[in-house]
Protein backbone atom coordinates (compact mmCIF):
# COMPACT_ATOMS: atom_id res chain seq x y z
CA UNK A 1 0.00 0.00 0.00
CA UNK A 2 1.30 3.11 -0.98
CA UNK A 3 1.50 6.20 1.19
CA UNK A 4 -1.25 8.16 -0.45
CA UNK A 5 -3.94 5.15 -0.35
CA UNK A 6 -3.13 4.78 3.49
CA UNK A 7 -3.76 8.45 4.02
CA UNK A 8 -5.06 10.77 1.05
CA UNK A 9 -3.89 13.41 3.15
CA UNK A 10 -0.45 13.75 2.52
CA UNK A 11 -1.14 14.24 -1.31
CA UNK A 12 -2.14 17.04 0.08
CA UNK A 13 0.65 17.77 2.70
CA UNK A 14 2.95 17.12 -0.24
CA UNK A 15 2.08 19.97 -2.81
CA UNK A 16 0.91 22.58 -0.13
CA UNK A 17 3.80 25.26 0.16
CA UNK A 18 3.76 24.94 3.85
CA UNK A 19 2.93 21.25 4.05
CA UNK A 20 4.07 21.25 8.11
CA UNK A 21 0.69 22.96 8.95
CA UNK A 22 -1.37 20.12 8.04
CA UNK A 23 0.99 17.52 9.98
CA UNK A 24 -0.45 18.21 13.68
CA UNK A 25 -4.13 17.20 12.35
CA UNK A 26 -2.44 13.86 10.95
CA UNK A 27 -3.08 10.20 13.06
CA UNK A 28 0.16 9.00 13.44
CA UNK A 29 0.51 5.36 14.19
CA UNK A 30 3.82 2.81 14.36
CA UNK A 31 3.47 -0.63 12.46
CA UNK A 32 2.94 -2.57 15.45
CA UNK A 33 -0.62 -0.13 15.84
CA UNK A 34 -1.54 -0.84 12.44
CA UNK A 35 -1.06 -4.56 12.54
CA UNK A 36 -2.70 -4.65 16.51
CA UNK A 37 -5.72 -3.08 15.00
CA UNK A 38 -5.87 -5.28 11.78
CA UNK A 39 -6.21 -8.22 14.11
CA UNK A 40 -8.40 -6.46 16.43
CA UNK A 41 -11.15 -5.86 13.59
CA UNK A 42 -10.75 -9.11 11.88
CA UNK A 43 -11.04 -10.85 15.09
CA UNK A 44 -14.47 -9.73 16.33
CA UNK A 45 -17.50 -10.55 14.44
CA UNK A 46 -19.60 -7.24 13.72
CA UNK A 47 -23.07 -7.71 14.14
CA UNK A 48 -26.78 -5.69 13.98
CA UNK A 49 -27.66 -4.93 17.89
CA UNK A 50 -30.51 -2.55 17.44
CA UNK A 51 -31.97 -0.30 15.27
CA UNK A 52 -34.32 2.09 17.17
CA UNK A 53 -36.33 5.54 16.74
CA UNK A 54 -36.99 6.49 20.17
CA UNK A 55 -35.00 7.19 22.52
CA UNK A 56 -36.42 5.39 25.67
CA UNK A 57 -35.27 2.61 23.03
CA UNK A 58 -32.17 2.90 23.12
CA UNK A 59 -29.95 -0.67 24.03
CA UNK A 60 -27.27 -0.45 27.22
CA UNK A 61 -24.52 1.91 26.84
CA UNK A 62 -21.19 0.77 25.75
CA UNK A 63 -17.98 1.64 27.16
CA UNK A 64 -17.09 2.93 24.22
CA UNK A 65 -19.20 4.25 21.27
CA UNK A 66 -18.19 5.40 17.80
CA UNK A 67 -20.74 7.45 16.08
CA UNK A 68 -20.85 8.24 12.57
CA UNK A 69 -22.92 11.14 12.04
CA UNK A 70 -23.01 13.34 8.39
CA UNK A 71 -25.03 14.57 5.35
CA UNK A 72 -27.38 12.72 4.30
CA UNK A 73 -25.62 10.54 1.15
CA UNK A 74 -22.05 11.86 2.20
CA UNK A 75 -21.11 7.88 2.27
CA UNK A 76 -21.48 7.18 6.16
CA UNK A 77 -22.95 3.57 5.61
CA UNK A 78 -20.54 2.64 3.10
CA UNK A 79 -17.51 3.60 5.33
CA UNK A 80 -18.83 1.34 8.00
CA UNK A 81 -19.23 -1.39 6.05
CA UNK A 82 -15.73 -0.69 4.64
CA UNK A 83 -14.45 -0.43 7.81
CA UNK A 84 -15.59 -4.06 9.08
CA UNK A 85 -15.75 -5.24 5.52
CA UNK A 86 -12.63 -7.87 5.80
CA UNK A 87 -14.02 -9.27 8.61
CA UNK A 88 -16.35 -10.71 6.14
CA UNK A 89 -19.78 -9.27 8.26
CA UNK A 90 -20.39 -6.35 6.14
CA UNK A 91 -23.80 -7.66 5.06
CA UNK A 92 -25.81 -6.12 7.48
CA UNK A 93 -25.17 -2.89 6.49
CA UNK A 94 -27.56 -0.85 4.16
CA UNK A 95 -26.45 1.33 1.08
CA UNK A 96 -28.26 3.23 -1.34
CA UNK A 97 -27.76 6.21 -3.29
CA UNK A 98 -31.32 7.64 -2.27
CA UNK A 99 -30.75 10.46 0.75
CA UNK A 100 -31.97 9.81 4.00
CA UNK A 101 -31.57 6.06 3.87
CA UNK A 102 -30.89 5.09 7.24
CA UNK A 103 -33.62 6.28 9.48
CA UNK A 104 -32.93 4.85 12.55
CA UNK A 105 -29.62 5.18 14.77
CA UNK A 106 -28.26 1.79 14.31
CA UNK A 107 -26.04 0.25 17.04
CA UNK A 108 -23.33 -2.82 15.32
CA UNK A 109 -21.35 -4.88 18.08
CA UNK A 110 -17.67 -4.15 17.44
CA UNK A 111 -15.93 -6.41 20.30
CA UNK A 112 -16.23 -6.24 24.28
CA UNK A 113 -17.30 -3.27 25.07
CA UNK A 114 -17.28 -1.58 21.84
CA UNK A 115 -20.09 -0.49 19.85
CA UNK A 116 -20.15 1.46 16.03
CA UNK A 117 -23.01 4.08 16.11
CA UNK A 118 -24.81 4.64 12.59
CA UNK A 119 -26.92 8.17 12.63
CA UNK A 120 -29.38 8.85 10.44
CA UNK A 121 -28.07 11.99 8.29
CA UNK A 122 -29.18 15.54 8.03
CA UNK A 123 -29.81 17.73 5.41
CA UNK A 124 -32.20 16.49 2.47
CA UNK A 125 -34.44 13.52 3.41
CA UNK A 126 -33.68 13.67 6.92
CA UNK A 127 -35.68 11.56 9.31
CA UNK A 128 -36.73 13.58 12.40
CA UNK A 129 -33.88 14.39 15.19
CA UNK A 130 -36.31 13.26 18.11
CA UNK A 131 -33.72 10.44 18.62
CA UNK A 132 -30.74 11.82 17.01
CA UNK A 133 -30.10 14.56 19.02
CA UNK A 134 -31.37 12.82 22.91
CA UNK A 135 -29.01 10.32 21.88
CA UNK A 136 -25.71 12.75 21.19
CA UNK A 137 -26.80 14.14 24.53
CA UNK A 138 -26.52 11.59 26.70
CA UNK A 139 -23.83 10.37 28.48
CA UNK A 140 -23.15 6.61 27.39
CA UNK A 141 -19.28 6.00 28.48
CA UNK A 142 -17.03 7.11 26.23
CA UNK A 143 -18.70 8.10 23.49
CA UNK A 144 -16.97 9.39 19.95
CA UNK A 145 -18.33 11.08 16.93
CA UNK A 146 -16.72 11.37 13.45
CA UNK A 147 -18.39 13.76 11.40
CA UNK A 148 -18.12 12.83 8.13
CA UNK A 149 -17.85 15.13 5.08
CA UNK A 150 -18.37 14.51 1.86
CA UNK A 151 -15.10 15.62 0.01
CA UNK A 152 -16.68 16.52 -3.56
CA UNK A 153 -18.97 19.01 -1.92
CA UNK A 154 -16.70 20.66 0.34
CA UNK A 155 -17.62 22.11 4.34
CA UNK A 156 -21.68 22.71 3.75
CA UNK A 157 -23.68 25.13 5.91
CA UNK A 158 -25.43 21.82 7.24
CA UNK A 159 -22.03 20.47 8.13
CA UNK A 160 -21.20 23.73 9.74
CA UNK A 161 -24.46 23.37 11.78
CA UNK A 162 -23.96 19.72 12.86
CA UNK A 163 -20.33 21.03 14.01
CA UNK A 164 -21.77 23.51 16.37
CA UNK A 165 -24.28 21.23 17.93
CA UNK A 166 -21.33 18.61 18.67
CA UNK A 167 -19.60 21.61 20.28
CA UNK A 168 -22.83 22.47 22.07
CA UNK A 169 -23.11 19.49 23.65
CA UNK A 170 -19.49 19.23 24.14
CA UNK A 171 -19.30 16.09 22.12
CA UNK A 172 -15.32 14.97 21.53
CA UNK A 173 -15.69 14.68 17.53
CA UNK A 174 -13.01 14.02 14.59
CA UNK A 175 -13.41 15.27 10.85
CA UNK A 176 -13.64 12.46 7.94
CA UNK A 177 -13.62 12.88 4.46
CA UNK A 178 -15.42 10.60 2.57
CA UNK A 179 -14.96 9.93 -1.69
CA UNK A 180 -11.34 11.35 -1.30
CA UNK A 181 -10.50 9.81 -4.38
CA UNK A 182 -12.71 11.89 -6.40
CA UNK A 183 -11.96 15.43 -6.24
CA UNK A 184 -8.92 16.39 -7.82
CA UNK A 185 -5.93 17.20 -5.59
CA UNK A 186 -6.84 21.10 -5.82
CA UNK A 187 -10.45 20.98 -4.84
CA UNK A 188 -9.34 18.34 -1.68
CA UNK A 189 -6.81 21.10 -0.73
CA UNK A 190 -9.43 23.55 -0.34
CA UNK A 191 -11.91 21.03 1.93
CA UNK A 192 -8.77 19.74 4.00
CA UNK A 193 -7.85 23.87 4.58
CA UNK A 194 -11.66 24.33 5.51
CA UNK A 195 -11.67 21.45 8.20
CA UNK A 196 -8.10 22.41 9.38
CA UNK A 197 -9.57 26.04 10.23
CA UNK A 198 -12.47 24.63 11.53
CA UNK A 199 -10.15 22.05 14.06
CA UNK A 200 -7.77 25.14 14.94
CA UNK A 201 -10.99 27.16 16.17
CA UNK A 202 -12.42 24.69 18.40
CA UNK A 203 -12.03 24.20 21.66
CA UNK A 204 -9.86 20.61 22.65
CA UNK A 205 -12.49 19.18 24.83
CA UNK A 206 -14.48 18.93 21.67
CA UNK A 207 -12.01 18.09 18.85
CA UNK A 208 -9.89 14.74 18.20
CA UNK A 209 -8.33 16.72 17.01
CA UNK A 210 -7.44 14.92 13.70
CA UNK A 211 -8.65 14.72 10.09
CA UNK A 212 -9.04 11.28 8.12
CA UNK A 213 -9.73 11.14 4.39
CA UNK A 214 -11.00 7.78 3.06
CA UNK A 215 -12.71 5.87 0.21
CA UNK A 216 -15.07 3.04 1.02
CA UNK A 217 -14.75 2.27 -3.19
CA UNK A 218 -11.31 2.57 -3.17
CA UNK A 219 -10.14 1.08 0.23
CA UNK A 220 -8.50 4.81 0.91
CA UNK A 221 -7.74 5.72 4.29
CA UNK A 222 -9.81 2.86 5.77
CA UNK A 223 -7.35 1.19 7.53
CA UNK A 224 -5.30 4.21 9.00
CA UNK A 225 -9.30 5.02 10.36
CA UNK A 226 -9.46 1.11 12.14
CA UNK A 227 -6.18 2.09 13.41
CA UNK A 228 -7.47 5.21 15.32
CA UNK A 229 -10.80 3.60 16.95
CA UNK A 230 -8.43 0.35 18.06
CA UNK A 231 -5.94 3.30 19.97
CA UNK A 232 -9.07 5.01 21.27
CA UNK A 233 -9.98 1.77 22.71
CA UNK A 234 -7.25 0.65 24.16
CA UNK A 235 -7.05 3.80 25.97
CA UNK A 236 -10.15 3.24 27.71
CA UNK A 237 -9.50 -0.25 28.37
CA UNK A 238 -5.35 0.03 29.63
Amino acid sequence: MNKYSWNPLLRVRDILTQGELLEPYLCAVSEAQKEAAEVFFTKNPTRLLAKVKQPSRLPPAFRNEFCFFGQSNCGKSSLIRALVGRSGQATEFGVSKRPGFTRSVNFYYLGPSVSLVDLPGYGVNAPSKHCVEPYLKMERGNKEVFLLLDSTLGLLESDLAALLALQAFEMRHSLVLTKADLPDTQALTRTTLQCINYLKSVPHTCAAPYLFATSSTAAHGIQLLRTAIFLSVSRWLS
